[in-house]
């Protein structure tokens, strides 16, 4: 009987396969090292930080290509406000878990520009999400003032 292409194709592959192999691998196949559960993330933390300065740096080369004056607008206040913002504050995040001092993260900060309880929220959550440790609120709190 004839086959179609497809079925002929994945039947020549089958058996040429030893006996007892699938096509897929199966989970921890030919590793003999035993996985620990993660227990910092920072380093996904920093990934993140890297995505957003590279978005921001596409971002603003559509911004100087585009000729139409609403998406250049709309580019910029993307840019300057909600990938910007989210970097700072995954910024600020990443140092706490870093351990060092805010005041050397954030250098000139002034009253107008100073973080909001909304930021210091999203800045508590990433905390949680890719500290080590489980997250203490007051350390939080203290650290803001060193």
């Amino acid at each position: 009987m004839h086959q179609p292409p497809e079925t002929q194709s994945e039947n020549a592959i089958t058996e040429a396969r030893p006996p007892g192999r699938s096509n897929h691998l199966q989970p921890n196949q030919g590793t003999t090292v035993e996985e620990k559960p993660l227990k910092d993330r920072r380093r996904l933390l920093k990934i993140k930080l890297c995505s957003l300065m590279a978005e921001a740096k596409i971002i603003r080369r559509e911004e100087n290509r585009t000729r139409h004056r609403q998406l250049h607008h709309e580019l910029w206040h993307h840019r300057t406000h909600e990938v910007r913002f989210e970097a700072r504050r995954t910024h600020v995040a990443y140092g706490y878990l870093r351990g060092l001092p805010y005041g050397r993260i954030e250098q000139k900060r002034s009253e107008d520009n100073e973080l909001t309880d909304y930021d210091w929220k999203g800045i508590a959550v990433m905390i949680k999400k890719y500290g080590p440790t489980p997250f203490n609120e007051p350390a939080l709190e203290a650290w803001k003032k060193t």
